[in-house]
């Protein structure tokens, strides 16, 4: 076991029984203590918990992505991404920004609340072309202004 400046971690790397990777910070007034707290599983201090859902590949990719513009979506397109649906120009109301093709996006919603980030299959000047238009009255690209593929939501809050 190593200890370092009151943060007390195993000595292979911090595994847990479980798997997953743990930090603990320990009460400095008790560093005799914590081998032992540790061991046997004894509450001294704080532990904090990796997350359960951890963002890898893709999604990873398209979050850490500078964001080049701004989506204003009307309600039913809210819904559509929140499914990992396309993106279609009907849903948009407003195009924020100056951006090019396969450029991250953040998608807003009528509140100007961060719904989700994506990869536009458009520049913004074509984006405002087609935006708030039905796919059969327009040249649409296929799978979208977004498609779904490229698309990384952001949990809602649920109010009951």
């Amino acid at each position: 076991m190593e200890l370092c400046t009151g943060v007390s971690r195993r000595a292979d790397g911090g595994e847990s029984y479980d798997g997953r990777r743990r930090m603990v910070i320990c009460n400095a007034n008790r560093m005799d203590e914590i081998p032992q707290c540790i061991d046997e599983g004894l509450s001294l201090g704080t532990m904090f918990l990796p997350p359960e859902n951890i963002m890898r590949g893709r999604k990873r990719w398209i979050l850490s992505m500078p964001i080049r513009g701004h989506i204003v979506l009307d309600k039913g397109a809210v819904r559509a991404v929140m499914k990992h649906k396309s993106l279609f120009p009907a849903g948009v109301v407003e195009i924020q920004g100056d951006f090019q093709r396969l450029e991250a996006v953040q998608l807003l919603d009528s509140d100007r609340k961060v719904v989700g980030n994506g990869l536009i299959n458009y520049s913004s000047a074509d984006a405002e072309r087609v935006m708030g238009k039905q796919t059969d009255n327009i040249d649409v690209r296929a799978h979208g202004l977004v498609p779904g593929m490229r698309l990384v939501t952001r949990p809602q809050p649920q109010f009951t």
